[in-house]
């Protein structure tokens, strides 16, 4: 993860034209990596639809749709295929504990959908940042 001034370098270098974070709020960049772990061979898509960020409150974060450094989210991968990214948001300035949303069928109404949800809590510190993953139907926010 990426945030602060290193993160809007990083967002400006990728887009000339993107704009700076809102007065009070800071970029944050995450880097995600995905896998497709289905056993059916079939093509799937992930972008940035698929990831929501949320404070410790439960309080929705919005995506930002803006130029990301590269190499970006969105991507269709086969069973077995690995993909690494960036996904963005605009973070109130020193906010440190959130949860990402990853719900990789988000285009997808099958009545199990929500069995695929995973939470991840992020703790951002002087140390750094860790996270702690939780499946769906754990305790929201993760504690």
């Amino acid at each position: 993860m990426v945030r602060g001034g290193d993160a809007l370098d990083a967002i400006v270098e990728a887009n000339e034209f993107n704009d700076p974070p809102d007065a009070g709020f800071e970029y944050l960049l995450i880097e995600v990596d995905v896998c497709n772990v289905v056993d059916i061979d079939e093509l799937k898509g992930l972008s940035e639809f698929n990831f929501q960020l949320f404070d410790a409150d439960g309080t929705e974060i919005e995506m930002l749709f803006i130029t990301v450094p590269t190499p970006g989210i969105g991507v269709d991968l086969f069973p077995g295929g690995q993909h690494r990214g960036w996904i963005v948001f605009a973070v109130p300035n020193g906010k440190l504990d959130l949860v990402l949303k990853v719900d990789p069928l988000y285009f997808d109404f099958a009545a199990d959908a929500d069995a695929s949800v995973r939470f991840f809590a992020i703790h951002i510190g002087e140390e750094g940042a860790r996270g702690v993953w939780a499946r769906s139907g754990d305790h929201f926010p993760p504690a």
